[in-house]
């Protein structure tokens, strides 16, 4: 799962996992299935999932990632939607439940607190407010 990437704002408007062609091949196939759009572009693909507010990117080329050290993980997220289901959903594209993301249900659409182990950052709130836990 990649960490943070550049925008033209400071938002929470996606987020995006690394994958291989693959399993982004796979994927685009069980999102299709689940009724989302797909876009696929020349160096990423959004899987568009319009009930909780937000797109998720399939990323293919490692050279977008903003990270020296590949050993990093995200341990918990916690995203919070406007709408239950997330987690079932990506249980069913991915085959798999994404143990590190907790979704949250209230009014808004953002992320409200992520874990990172290995990485050489100091706790602290992002640009967004989110709460950033990092762990050697």
């Amino acid at each position: 799962m990649s960490l943070f990437g550049y925008g033209k704002r400071i938002i929470f408007d996606h987020i995006g996992f690394l994958v291989t062609k693959d399993e982004h091949d796979q994927l685009c196939q069980r999102a299709e299935i689940l009724d989302w759009a797909v876009k696929t572009g020349e160096r990423r693909t959004f899987i568009i999932t319009p009930p909780y507010g937000f797109p998720i990117e399939l990323q293919t080329h490692h050279d977008v990632i903003d990270a020296q050290d590949t050993s990093s993980t995200i341990d918990k997220m916690q995203i919070v939607c406007t709408q239950a289901g997330f987690e079932n959903d990506l249980k069913r594209l991915f085959i798999k439940k994404i143990e590190p993301i907790e979704p949250i249900i209230d009014h808004r659409t953002d992320i409200q607190e992520i874990h990172i182990s290995n990485i050489e950052l100091k706790a602290s709130k992002d640009p967004c407010s989110v709460f950033s836990a990092f762990f050697q």
